[in-house]
């Protein structure tokens, strides 16, 4: 199992300098990788995790962000998904921009131990080629307590 976890981190680490290497990615790829969390499955939200981190879009954080701070909604009528800032405004996860209403279906995407565990990784992994000292900082702690979480999960 700790064989399984590490090779996760890897794979998140190695999407995340894909995803640093490649700033011109296309906007529908991102546009493709938030389907998966139309899907409410916790395997097709992992796939959501690591193409919205290789997608490069600079929305990428926002979103993963807020499906760490369980603020990742999505409505499946409208097929489309959406965040809440921490003042609990709801905004477009596709273009970032400021909901006009919220959907009668909106839900919460789920997520259980091992996403938050994977979320963690990839918005470190994110984060650790940043210009902002502080930034990498707190990316490689990030990184490290994810690997040490999924090593005592084993």
């Amino acid at each position: 199992m700790r064989a399984i976890c590490e090779r996760l981190l890897a794979l998140v680490f190695a999407l995340s300098v894909v995803c640093v290497a490649a700033p011109a990615a296309r906007a529908d790829a991102y546009e493709d990788a938030l389907a998966h969390f139309l899907a409410d499955s916790f395997d097709d939200t992992i796939e959501g995790v690591n193409a919205v981190a290789a997608s490069g879009h600079p929305l990428a954080e926002k979103v993963l962000g807020a499906l760490q701070a369980r603020r990742l909604m999505f409505s499946a009528e409208q097929k489309r998904v959406f965040f809440k800032d921490e003042a609990d405004s709801l905004f477009d996860a596709a273009s970032g921009s400021p909901a006009a209403s919220a959907p009668a279906d909106l839900a919460q995407v789920r997520v259980n131990n091992r996403l938050r565990n994977i979320i963690t990784a990839t918005l470190g992994n994110l984060t650790l080629l940043s210009p902002d000292p502080n930034r990498r900082f707190d990316a490689r702690s990030s990184v490290q307590v994810a690997r040490r979480e999924c090593a005592t999960n084993a």
